[in-house]
C-alpha cells in the first residue's frame, strides 16, 4: 500500500508536478535574464519577467485544472483569495481520497495508519549540525599538534599545504556525490516526500469527521424533505378522493 501511495504521489502530485516546471523555466531563462541585466537593457530584463509569470501561470492552471488570477495585497482584504500553496494541497488530498475510496479504505482508521507511518521516517531537524560537525573535526586536527610542551607551531605549519589538499580533496569529492543524491531526489519526487505526505494524510485525518458528519447532514435532510413530500402527496391524494 505505501509502494502505491509513493508512486502516486511522485507521479500526480501536483507540487512535485510545479516544483520540476518552476526549475526548468528558471533554468532556461536565467541566461536571457543574466544578458540583459549585464547589457543594462532593464525593460528587455522586466518584459522577460512579466512573461515568465504568464507562462508559470498557465503551466500551474495546466496542472491544477484551475482558473488562476494574480493577487495582489491591496485585494485581500476586499477579495476572498486562495493561495497557490492551498490550492496544491487540495488537488494532493483529492488525489488521495479518489485512491482510498477506490480501494474501499476511506476509514478513519486506515488514514490515522498511514499518517502515523509517514511521521515515524520525519528525522528531527538539528539546527547547526553540520557546523557542530565541522568544528569537532577542527578541534581533533588542532589536538594533534599539541604537546606536553605547548602547541607545535612549526609542525602545524609544515602541515596545512597537506590540510589544504585534504580539505580541497573533500570539497571535490564529498560535496558533488552528495548534491548528485540530493538532484536525484529532486527529480523522481523523493525530496521532502515523507514530510509532504504526512502533512496530507494529517489534513485528511482532522477533515475525515467534518465530511462524514456533512454527508450525515445531507442524507438527514434528504429523508425529512422525502418525508415532507410523502406526507403532501398523501394529503393531495385524500382531497382529490373527498
Amino acid at each position: 500500500m505505501y509502494n502505491i501511495i509513493e508512486e502516486i504521489y511522485k507521479k500526480k502530485s501536483p507540487y512535485n508536478r510545479t516544483k520540476i516546471k518552476t526549475f526548468w523555466t528558471y533554468v532556461l531563462s536565467f541566461p536571457f535574464l543574466l544578458f540583459f541585466s549585464y547589457s543594462k537593457h532593464y525593460f528587455m530584463m522586466l518584459l522577460t519577467f512579466i512573461i515568465i509569470c504568464f507562462i508559470m501561470k498557465k503551466t500551474y492552471e495546466k496542472i491544477l485544472n484551475e482558473k488562476l488570477f494574480f493577487s495582489f495585497p491591496i485585494f485581500k482584504k476586499k477579495l476572498r483569495t486562495i493561495s497557490l500553496n492551498t490550492l496544491i494541497l487540495e488537488n494532493e488530498k483529492k488525489i488521495f481520497v479518489d485512491y482510498l475510496k477506490s480501494n474501499f479504505m476511506y476509514k478513519k482508521e486506515t488514514i490515522k495508519i498511514i499518517m502515523e507511518h509517514y511521521r515515524c521516517y520525519i528525522k528531527p531537524k538539528v539546527v547547526g549540525g553540520n557546523f557542530l560537525s565541522i568544528l569537532s573535526i577542527l578541534i581533533s586536527v588542532l589536538l594533534a599538534f599539541v604537546s606536553k610542551d605547548g602547541f607545535d607551531i612549526k609542525s602545524f605549519e609544515i602541515s596545512i599545504p597537506y590540510l589544504v589538499s585534504l580539505v580541497f580533496l573533500f570539497l571535490i569529492v564529498y560535496l558533488p556525490l552528495s548534491n548528485i543524491t540530493k538532484i536525484r531526489k529532486f527529480f523522481s519526487g523523493e525530496d521532502g516526500m515523507v514530510e509532504r505526505l504526512e502533512s496530507i494524510f494529517s489534513e485528511l485525518y482532522i477533515e475525515y469527521d467534518e465530511t462524514i458528519n456533512v454527508k450525515n447532514t445531507m442524507k438527514t435532510k434528504k429523508v425529512v424533505l422525502k418525508g415532507k413530500r410523502e406526507r403532501l402527496l398523501k394529503e393531495i391524494s385524500n382531497s382529490h378522493r373527498s
